[in-house]
């Protein structure tokens, strides 16, 4: 088996896929010069769009070391991802779902994940205490499904902390390799 040296040096793949649709960052422009500031050169970031072929897909996916994207069904391309990168998730307002946190667990692929606590996204037709009712009644997880179509405009520190978070679990990933490395393959 070969396994490729490590370049502590060599910035991360950072992929923010922005969807079409309903659920989607509602200023990913805006976020990705904010990564981009603020990570300098440690970090490649680049907006990548889900609607592209699937081959396109599989190499977004698999290229990534860090994979910023909104909740929906796209994810599921986390397969292809390398086993020791990250994958951030990012909700809807009152929305929750486990089902790609499980996912990535298995494939060993760390889970971080960031939410929408704004109610300027709220849903038509339904009252602005809703969301905060549903919890308090402790009914959120089967009343979650009224927020998914809203969009998604997380806060930008948050946002920013998470990913300074894959960026360090990375990092001492790497440090465990390459005192592995040189101290058993060499």
């Amino acid at each position: 088996m070969h396994i490729a040296p490590v370049r502590r040096d060599a910035p991360y793949a950072l992929h923010l896929v922005h969807r079409t649709g309903p659920r989607r960052f509602l200023h990913p422009e805006a976020l990705l010069a904010l990564l981009t500031t603020r990570l300098g050169d440690r970090v490649n970031v680049s907006l990548l769009f889900t609607n592209c072929s699937l081959a396109c897909q599989v190499h977004v996916f698999g290229d990534a070391d860090i994979l910023l994207t909104v909740h929906g069904a796209a994810e599921t391309n986390i397969l292809f991802m390398r086993p020791r990168t990250v994958l951030i998730e990012a909700f809807p307002p009152y929305f929750v779902e486990g089902t790609y946190m499980n996912m990535a667990g298995f494939l060993r692929v760390q889970y971080l994940s960031v939410t929408t606590y704004n109610s300027t996204y709220f849903p038509r037709g339904l009252r602005k205490t809703y969301g905060e009712g549903v919890y308090a009644e402790g009914v959120a997880f089967q009343k979650r499904r009224k927020f998914l179509r809203n969009v998604v405009d997380p806060n930008n520190q948050t946002v920013l902390n998470a990913v300074e978070e894959a960026v360090a679990y990375l990092d001492s990933y790497r440090f465990r390799r390459e005192v592995f490395e040189s101290n058993y393959l060499f």
